[in-house]
């Protein structure tokens, strides 16, 4: 029986995909070797950096990506002192983000 071999390299999607995931193996190597801190931490921090983004909720809007995946990344930052969070006055359920120093640099 001859194998027809379905190729997935004829799907633009699955080489956007597998380009995705050489690109994020090449970034993480470059941080690994430059930095102490991951992908996902440089992203959020470029994001605070770069853009108005005052709220996790900002970075959720603006990064797209997992609330949860979004919490732990913004609580490791703060933990590595890059970041400083803290609650709005008048709504205590949001969090308030800010960069610190360290986390400026």
């Amino acid at each position: 029986m001859e194998n027809s071999g379905y190729d997935l390299n004829h799907h633009l999607t699955y080489r956007i995909a597998r380009l995705h995931a050489r690109l994020n193996a090449q970034a993480t190597g470059l941080l690994k070797s430059h930095t102490q801190i991951s992908l996902s931490e440089w992203r959020i921090l470029s994001v605070l950096y770069n853009a108005h983004v005052e709220t996790q909720k900002d970075v959720l809007e603006a990064m797209g990506l997992d609330k949860g995946q979004i919490s732990r990344t913004l609580k490791r930052l703060e933990h590595n002192g890059l970041i400083r969070l803290s609650t709005f006055e008048s709504d205590h359920r949001q969090r308030q983000i800010n960069l610190t120093e360290k986390g400026r640099a």
